[in-house]
């Protein structure tokens, strides 16, 4: 039922054309565990404890907290060990282990 209730919505919103492309959200301050955070269309949780510095380098790469609590964009995941990957990774490997996370994700359901 839900889901007819969205796509009525959407379409209204598509008709009337009141969509608007969102702007990146400033940063904010460091996200907890087992929240997640987005850049654009993709969402990867956090797993880990992240530190000033790899949060600060998350940023930098455009990653923001998702600080809405019934956010019904559609996304796609990154697996959960992405981000224990990226906080293993050297920091000269990291940016290029990261975009290759990127490029593999998989699409939305």
């Amino acid at each position: 039922m839900r889901s007819v209730v969205d796509k009525v919505r959407n379409g209204v919103r598509n008709l009337f054309n009141i969509r608007r492309k969102r702007r990146v959200s400033p940063v904010g301050a460091r996200p907890m565990v087992n929240t997640y955070i987005s850049r654009g269309d993709i969402k990867m949780l956090v797993t880990h404890h992240l530190d000033d510095d790899v949060w600060q380098w998350l940023a930098l790469q455009n990653w923001r907290k998702i600080t809405f609590p019934n956010d019904r964009r559609r996304y796609r995941h990154l697996p959960k060990q992405a981000l224990k990957i990226l906080l293993q990774a050297p920091m000269d490997e990291r940016e290029y282990i990261h975009r290759r996370m990127l490029s593999a994700c998989k699409k939305p359901s």
